[in-house]
């Protein structure tokens, strides 16, 4: 029992660390440590993001994670529009 719950947290602990590495590389590109954290918290974590991401006039808003998702979901769905499935043709022609 002692072997399982010691393997446990050394897994744990390795798994944290590599979460660390991975964590702040891309978490500090975003933010704007200019500023004051005491002051302004927000400008302080988004500020980079918020400075360098241009929104389109065509959208309200964009994030950091969902954004590409929708953007790569939207064109797999002009390209299965743009295919004549035989089922809808046939639906739609009747």
């Amino acid at each position: 029992m002692k072997l399982i719950v010691s393997t446990a947290i050394i897994a744990a602990a390795l798994g944290v660390d590599r979460a660390k590495a991975a964590f702040p590389s891309t978490v500090s590109s975003l933010m704007d440590t200019k500023a004051d954290p005491c002051d302004d918290f927000y400008q302080y974590t988004c500020g980079a993001w918020i400075s360098n991401t241009d929104i389109p006039d065509s959208k309200k808003g964009i994030d950091y994670t969902f954004s590409g998702i929708q953007e790569r979901n939207d064109l797999v769905i002009q390209e299965i529009m743009k295919e004549k499935l035989p089922i809808v043709t046939e639906f739609w022609e009747s």
